[in-house]
């Protein structure tokens, strides 16, 4: 079976509410409604609103989110869990209730190395042991829903979502180990996934995304409809996006902790004075590029 068939299965069978119902019919005499795209306002509360307009007056309207670089969600949970875990389980529950203890003070602690270099731990069979149990961990179902959505995530996303919009979440990590996680974490925090206009889409087996099935997925993409908006964190991922689908709104997300780079912060909800200007002008302002 070629990767475009595969990946074409998956996703019907990740949006079926029953398995085992037959896939609707295709209406070929309908062309999706393609509505001119205007830059989206500078200020992120009215571009967000300006883009579910969009999405109102678009026949098949999709937005895909890369999720790997913390785009939706802070990873911080995940790798704190690991770390004091790791350390318990080394018996050095001494330096494990001190770095709980940081953390419950507001340490900036928020991945592995930040960890390590706060514990001052030097021995390199520990050194060792916590580098291979974070990479055997980080990416696994078990852990991946310790993450902690961003401001607004579920209000706005649901808005899309109730707006018309088809939701593709795709990323790097593979559809067996992480695809569980991903599932619950979306789940907890309220989003659709595995439904109808909801659609996960990773890689069948570890080891990343290859080409092959970076180009089936886009391809995937396109046939749902008309890409209206992208979001991103990594460079590599809003390069990827840009060159799939050019015409869409380019969203970057601010890298978490780094206050000094471009994007948006979170998802906030708009001031209520920004939405009837944008309903009566979804004309205003340029693209977004900045919090």
């Amino acid at each position: 079976m070629s990767p475009r068939i595969f990946l074409s299965s998956l996703v019907l069978l990740l949006s079926a509410c029953d398995c085992c119902a037959p896939a609707p019919e295709p209406t070929l005499d309908v062309a999706p409604l393609r509505v001119a795209l205007t830059p989206l306002p500078s200020a992120p509360a009215a571009a967000r609103v300006a883009l579910i307009d969009h999405v109102k007056k678009t026949t098949a309207a999709v937005v895909v989110v890369a999720l790997d670089g913390e785009t939706l969600f802070n990873a911080e949970g995940r790798s704190r869990r690991i770390f004091l875990e790791v350390l318990a389980e080394m018996g050095q529950m001494d330096l494990m209730r001190s770095m709980a203890e940081r953390v419950e003070q507001g340490a900036p602690l928020r991945n592995q190395a930040d960890f390590i270099r706060a514990s001052g731990i030097d021995d390199e069979k520990m050194l060792d042991l916590l580098k291979r149990r974070f990479n055997e961990r980080l990416t696994s179902d078990a852990y991946i829903p310790d993450d902690q959505p961003r401001k607004g995530l579920s209000s706005f996303f649901l808005s899309l979502f109730e707006a018309g919009a088809t939701l593709v979440y795709i990323g790097d990590d593979d559809l067996v180990r992480s695809g569980p996680g991903w599932v619950q974490l979306l789940r907890n925090n309220g989003l659709p996934v595995l439904a109808p206009r909801a659609y996960l889409m990773l890689p069948p087996k570890p080891g990343g995304a290859d080409a092959a099935f970076i180009s089936d997925r886009f391809e995937t993409i396109a046939g749902l409809g008309e890409v209206l908006a992208t979001l991103h964190v990594r460079k590599a991922d809003g390069e990827a996006l840009k060159s799939a689908f050019p015409k869409a709104h380019t969203l970057l997300m601010q890298p978490i902790g780094k206050s000094d780079r471009p994007g948006w912060l979170d998802f906030g909800a708009p001031q209520k004075e920004l939405i009837k200007p944008l309903v009566s002008r979804p004309d205003a302002g340029s693209s977004v590029k900045s919090p």
